[in-house]
Order: structure tokens, then sequence, then C-alpha cells
């Protein structure tokens, strides 16, 4: 039974039997009452859809055949567990799983995803789903025109190993097993920007910044709840997937405006929120001999109007840089306040050289402590700075300096913080309290109507 059917029944066996004074029984119920019970006496009520209401105990929330879940059309509340004619006429159920007929799925509590029995082929024009715990995974390049695919399991852990793929998303993923546990078919081998090379037509150095700490991954933007006050563990990596570049330091020791920078340009017009601080702490120098140190001045550098902090590292002998983003070089917790839905917060990677002295060098020594002799952000991205867009030109470089490829959002923009209209749990209202609420209300209509009735019958008729 639905929630408060027990609570109507209740009330109808003890308002039933209401004596009169000429000693008859009689049912001293109102019309009003009666209609406001009915909605919990009657089965096939209304569930999921834009309301979300949830089946009782015993019940599943049966949509149309095709629609495994639906937010946006209302299924209908449907008993379970009941016996069924032994008769095949297969029927593949959402959750993956082929039985004998319709009515074995709805009583297993199961809706129905196509007729016949289950097979591994997704999507395609009819958009065939896949099960729980499996996403449909396309053929490589095929990321769109509803091709047909294969549902494949959702990895629950994958080896860390740099193997780099480009998700049909447009993000790298550090493996094609990454890709897979984010549910995401791969476009190409390689990472997303393998359009950047220096003179000897090796990849550039790449400092790259991922947004979403929770999601596999280098994730340029990460979209967050209604009530979030704080985004943890950005974390900003350097490498150098050509494993043919080694490194000094990272900015000019004793300088406060030569490292790399992380910040907040701007928000997107009409945000209600703010981006308030920015806590960093170094992890991993890009060189394991060096030193490293953590900048945070508000205003500091003319690339940003919010909140930035700034990484340098320097030490006395050369090393080489890592060939993947396997331990970031800092990481940074972005604090929120008074976010509303639509909210988005934008974020710039910038070589400080390059924004300060117009592209002269680049924050990377190659040549010994403080030559700042590398070619600056090669790839244009659009970075926002207080004086225009960063040229993000390269320069002429001394051998064996190289090029950097600066990837905070890519070449679609910055990386963002984007607030959704869902809610943190802690801070909506539980469907079981709303619930409660409502059968309190009815509970105590319908039994003041109850009270006032024998009242009324109570009193001798003319």
């Amino acid at each position: 039974m639905s929630r408060c059917k027990v609570l109507a029944v209740m009330i109808i066996v003890l308002g039933a039997a209401a004596p009169s004074v000429h000693g008859s029984t009689r049912i001293g119920f109102s019309s009003v009452t009666i209609s406001t019970l009915s909605l919990f006496l009657f089965p096939g009520e209304a569930c999921g859809g834009p309301l979300d209401n949830v089946c009782a105990v015993g019940e599943f929330c049966q949509f149309p055949t095709g629609l495994c879940d639906s937010s946006s059309i209302s299924g209908v509340c449907t008993e379970t567990g009941g016996s069924c004619i032994t008769v095949w006429i297969p029927v593949c159920g959402c959750d993956g799983n082929t039985y004998g007929n319709d009515c074995e799925a709805a009583a297993a509590g199961v809706n129905i995803a196509y007729d016949g029995e289950c097979s591994s082929v997704c999507g395609g024009i009819a958009g065939i789903p896949c099960p729980n715990g499996e996403f449909c995974k396309l053929n490589m390049g095929e990321c769109c025109c509803d091709f047909q695919g294969t549902c494949t399991p959702l990895p629950q852990v994958c080896i860390d190993v740099w193997d780099p793929v480009c998700g049909c998303d447009g993000l790298t993923y550090g493996n094609d097993c990454e890709a897979d546990a984010a549910g995401v078919s791969i476009d190409r081998v390689g990472t997303c920007d393998t359009n950047c090379t220096d003179a000897a037509n090796l990849p550039c150095v790449t400092v790259v910044v991922d947004m979403d700490a929770n999601t596999p991954g280098i994730q340029r933007n990460v979209v967050v709840p209604v009530g979030t006050t704080v985004v943890r563990d950005v974390a900003v990596y350097v490498f150098d997937s050509s494993a043919s570049h080694s490194i000094w330091g990272i900015g000019y020791l004793g300088g406060i405006d030569r490292g790399i920078g992380l910040g907040h340009a701007s928000a997107n017009a009409g945000a209600i929120g703010q981006v308030v601080s920015l806590d960093a702490r170094t992890i991993a120098p890009a060189n394991p001999n060096a030193t490293s140190w953590l900048l945070a001045l508000p205003a500091l550098d003319r690339a940003f109007s919010g909140v930035e902090v700034q990484y340098l590292e320097s030490s006395t002998q050369p090393a080489p840089l890592p060939t993947a983003p396997t331990m970031p070089i800092f990481t940074a917790d972005i604090h929120l306040e008074n976010i509303a839905a639509g909210d988005v917060y934008n974020f710039y990677l910038v070589d400080y050289v390059t924004i300060w002295s117009g592209g002269s060098g680049g924050a990377f020594s190659t040549q010994g402590i403080n030559t700042l002799d590398t070619g600056g952000d090669a790839v244009p991205d659009g970075t926002t700075t207080m004086t225009g867009i960063d040229l993000d030109a390269v320069t002429s470089l001394p051998s064996p300096a190289f090029a950097v490829d600066y990837i905070d959002g890519g070449n679609d923009g910055p990386a963002t913080i984007t607030v959704s209209d869902q809610v943190l749990p802690n801070a909506a209202i539980p469907a079981t309290s709303t619930w409660g609420v409502i059968c309190m209300a009815l509970f105590m209509l319908t039994v003041g109507t109850l009270v006032l009735q024998k009242k009324i019958l109570l009193t001798p008729y003319d």
C-alpha cells in the first residue's frame, strides 16, 4: 500500500461506525473528506516525473516500454511480486536482464527497455539503453550521428598509467580505462590538445588544471550544487610527454611576478555569488630537486580581477620533467559564497612572464637559475587580462629551451565552476519528511471532520 493508505484506512475504520442518536449506524464522512481520502485509496498513483513522487514498499514506478527512467514523464505505481502465466514473450529489462514476459518484469519491479531478449547493442536511432553500471561505448571516432555502440561495464578501478586518449566530451583521460570509468567514448588516441609542438616538432610541455578531483581524467570544468561553499583539490600539473626536456626551476627566485599563475578572472554576467578565497598548498615540484613556494596575494597580476595564487620553484641543478600528470605541483581549495543556480566562475592559468613583459620570456628556466628562457604560452586560448587578451605568443627559444602550452579551459575558453540547480542533500528537505507533513495534515483534516460530524450526529434531529 502506498504512503498514507494505511492511515486513511485506519481513519475509515475509526469513523465508519459513528453512532446516531437513534441507535443506528451511519458513515459520517462529508464529500470533502471522501474526496481527500480517495487520493490514497485507489491503485495506480502517479510517480516519478517532475514531482518525483516515490512509490511505497512493494510497488515500483512503471514507465512505458523504452523509458527506463524519466524526469519529465510520470509513471504509475504498480505492485510487484504478483504471479504470472508461464508464456515466453521475452522482454529486456532496464536492469539488463531478460524476462519471460512483461508480467515477469513487473513482478520483479523492473521497467522494460525494449521487446525481445537483451543484447549488448545500444544507442542508435532507437536510443537503446544499457543496464545500470554500464554505458554505451561507441567505436573510436564515432562521437555523433546516432551510431550504435556496445554496452560496456563502468570499471571501478583503473591502473595509474599515462596513455592518454581524447574523449568524445573533448576532455583528455589518462587511459581508455579512465574514459570508460567516466562513461565516455573515445574520439582519438592522444590528448585533446595535440596541436602544440615546438621547433623540433616535439609536443609542447604542458601545464594543465584539473578542476574536479572526483572525476577520472583532466576535467577543465566542475559542476557543483547550490549550497556548495568550497571546491577542493583543484590541481595543477606540469609534464612533458616527449620525455626530452629538463628544467632548473620555475619563476624568478626572489621575484613575485614570474611564475605560474592560477586565478579567478571574472564571473558570468548576473552571477549572484562570488569567489572569496583560494587556499593553495605545494605538492611535488616539477624538478624533484627544487624547493617550491606559493604566493597568494589579491590583485597581484594584471591577468586576474579576483583571487589568485602564484607558483615558483628553484634548484641548483636541473632534472627531467615528469612525463605524465601523476602528481600536481600544487592544489587549491576554492571558497565560494552565496552561490546561485546558473552562476559560472572563470579560472585561467597564465605564464606571469608573458603577461607582464609582453612575451619576451617564459616562466621555465632551462639554462640555469633564473634564465626564464622558455616560450611562454604557445597556444592562444583567450586568457583575459586587465590589459586585454593575452597574446600567448611563442618567443624565440635558445636551445635546449621549449614551448609550453598552458591549458585551462582549452581553446574554448576558461576553466570553470558552474552552479547547477541541484541542492546539496543536507540543504534539501527529505522526501519522507515532506510525506510526513502531508500525511499529518490529512490526518488532522480528517479527524477534525469526523469530530465535527460526530457532534452534528449527536444533536437530536428536528
